[in-house]
């Protein structure tokens, strides 16, 4: 079948003038035998394939898809191929801060490191953020289902995090289990603070600490992916 993904404009504040080859590069990565053909409007863009119905839920989770629609001749039909995010979006999106780094190139480096990792797809995946700013990482990595753990340097990170995961989980009655405590010997720069969030099956956790220390951070957990 013909289907037109429909490129998000958000998606230009996160690649700039390539967004069309990136958006093409996340592609093929998934869908190797997607080659598409780009269809410009003034107003939007959307990049034509021919794959099978059974490929889009993996299309609509592409950092750039807005939305999908099968195409028929000169005509577009919607495609209700919403991506199987588990949480709302404003829990990624909702919060806004000088320095944060895109959210759609975030989920690029999820994807990107999924498509790569040898692990079974059917495997629950766990990430690790190094260098974790405010958790936009390990929010995104919630959203998929999967597990994740930042580590960041900067001491004010996990209360700022908590503050806005408490807020969007009023806001969107999200059902959630909060955990604080102390990983590790705790130092004075408050090195080993943590605030962990449960919804469900995924847990993230971001932990006060320096990423060139992890050894008393993680205690020896293992991770599949590291995205930062």
């Amino acid at each position: 079948m013909r289907f037109d993904l429909l490129v998000d404009p958000r998606a230009d504040g996160a690649y700039f003038a390539d967004t069309l080859s990136v958006a093409r590069a996340e592609l093929l990565l998934h869908a190797p035998t997607c080659e598409p053909a780009v269809i410009e409007h003034p107003m939007f863009t959307r990049l034509r394939v021919d794959a099978p119905r059974e490929a889009l839920p993996t299309l609509a989770r592409l950092s750039f898809v807005q939305g999908i629609f099968a195409v028929d001749g000169e005509h577009l039909t919607v495609e209700s191929a919403e991506p199987a995010h588990r949480l709302p979006a404003a829990l990624v999106y909702g919060a806004k801060y000088r320095g944060k780094t895109h959210e759609i190139l975030t989920l690029l480096a999820l994807n990107v490191a999924r498509a790569t990792c040898t692990v079974p797809v059917e495997t629950p995946l766990k990430v690790l953020d190094p260098m974790a700013g405010r958790g936009t990482t390990l929010l995104w990595a919630a959203r998929l289902g999967w597990s994740a753990t930042g580590i960041e340097r900067q001491t004010g990170a996990v209360a700022d995090f908590q503050r806005h995961v408490k807020k969007q989980c009023k806001l969107h009655r999200i059902k959630h289990k909060e955990t604080r405590g102390t990983v590790g010997r705790k130092g004075r720069s408050g090195t080993g603070n943590f605030v962990r969030y449960s919804f469900g099956e995924p847990t993230i956790r971001l932990i006060t600490g320096d990423a060139r220390k992890t050894r008393p951070l993680l205690q020896g957990e293992r991770f599949p992916l590291i995205v930062t």
